[in-house]
């Protein structure tokens, strides 16, 4: 698993994200995880959001990925004005 924490937004930030989900038809959430996928542009990536945590929940090839493909979106993310920390983490019970 890697784990996404995308820290508190300004307010500056979060009324840009939630115009642009609203010209979108989008809730918040529903428009910063679209954002985060075309990012990744991987449709294997399943997607889970908690309050301001996105867990990417590769299954397979992590360790193929997780340097290149998160360093790339946390850089993304970053220049977009989202602040982010990348971390990850063993899967319980699974292998």
């Amino acid at each position: 698993y890697m784990v996404v924490k995308i820290d508190g937004l300004t307010d500056a930030e979060e009324r840009q994200l939630k115009e642009l989900a609203r010209l979108q038809k989008k809730s918040r959430n529903e428009y910063l995880l679209d954002y985060v996928r075309l990012l990744l542009l991987q449709p294997e990536v399943k997607i889970i959001e908690s309050r301001y945590e996105v867990l990417f929940d590769r299954m397979a090839q992590l360790t193929e990925m997780n340097t290149l493909a998160f360093r790339a979106l946390k850089n993304e993310l970053t220049e977009w004005g989202v602040p982010i920390s990348i971390s990850e983490e063993r899967a319980h019970g699974e292998d």
